[in-house]
């Protein structure tokens, strides 16, 4: 499936993936925590919501697909 959020996977391993995970979620993690406070109730440029609407729909994005692995890892027992 290709889409503008996807990326080449071909000839890449598992832990390289994890560790690419890994890598974007402390980048994700290193600009939120370099925001001044006010930030996060500006808009987003192009945008019509808040750094900390996007920032709160990350993090359910990402509780989303962590619950979409543990319902596959209890399907595989």
């Amino acid at each position: 499936m290709t889409g503008s959020n996807w990326f080449d996977v071909s000839g890449r391993s598992w832990p390289a993936d994890v560790q690419l995970l890994i890598d974007e979620h402390r980048r994700l993690r290193a600009t939120i925590a370099a925001l001044v406070p006010g930030a996060l109730n500006r808009r987003v440029r192009e945008r019509n919501h808040s750094a900390a609407y996007t920032i709160r729909g990350i993090a359910a994005h990402d509780v989303y697909h962590a619950g979409q692995i543990q319902l596959l890892k209890r399907l595989q027992r």
